[in-house]
C-alpha cells in the first residue's frame, strides 16, 4: 500500500506518494495559475481528481486539516478546497483522513506548533530534501499516514 499526504492551498496543492517502506515513489506540485478564484479553483478540482484517481486502488490520501486563518475569505477558500478534494477521493473511492497540522507533527515528533524550519530539519534527516515547504509538508503528512497504517495493522 502507499500513502498519498497532501498538503492543501488554493494556489499551489503539494502531492507526495510514499510506498509502504517510506519511499518516495513521486512528488507533485500543482499550481494554479489565474486572478479569478473561481477559474483556479475548476484547474485544482480537475487536476486533483485526476491525480488522486491515479492513485492505486486501496491507497490511503491523507490531507492536512484547515490550518488557523485570521481572514473569513482565505478560510472559506480553504474549507473549499478541502471539500473538493474529499469530494474527489469519495468519487474515486479513496480511503482518506483528514489530519490537523498539529496532529501529525506531533506523531512525527515534534511540537504541535512545530515551524517551517523544525519541519524541514525533521524532512531533511530522514532524507527527504525539497526547496518546496508545500512537498515538504505534503511528505510529512504521508509519512505520518504511514503510521497510521502501520498502527490500524
Amino acid at each position: 500500500m502507499t500513502v498519498l499526504g497532501i498538503d492543501l492551498s488554493t494556489k499551489a496543492t503539494a502531492f507526495v506518494w510514499l510506498a509502504d517502506d517510506g519511499t518516495v515513489e513521486r512528488t507533485l506540485m500543482v499550481e494554479v495559475p489565474g486572478k479569478l478564484a473561481a477559474d483556479r479553483f475548476d484547474r485544482l478540482a480537475s487536476w486533483s481528481s485526476t491525480w488522486i484517481a491515479a492513485s492505486p486502488d486501496g491507497d490511503l490520501v491523507v490531507i492536512e486539516g484547515l490550518p488557523f486563518v485570521k481572514s473569513r475569505a482565505g478560510f472559506s477558500a480553504l474549507a473549499q478546497v478541502l471539500g473538493m478534494l474529499r469530494a474527489a477521493c469519495v468519487r474515486h473511492e479513496r480511503p482518506y483522513v483528514v489530519v490537523p497540522g498539529s496532529d501529525w507533527k506531533k506523531g512525527l515528533g515534534l511540537s504541535g506548533n512545530a515551524n517551517k524550519d523544525a519541519v524541514c530539519a525533521w524532512a531533511e534527516a530522514e532524507g527527504f530534501v525539497n526547496p518546496s515547504q508545500d512537498l515538504t509538508d505534503a511528505y510529512c503528512i504521508a509519512r505520518y499516514g504511514l503510521q497510521l497504517v502501520a498502527a490500524a495493522a
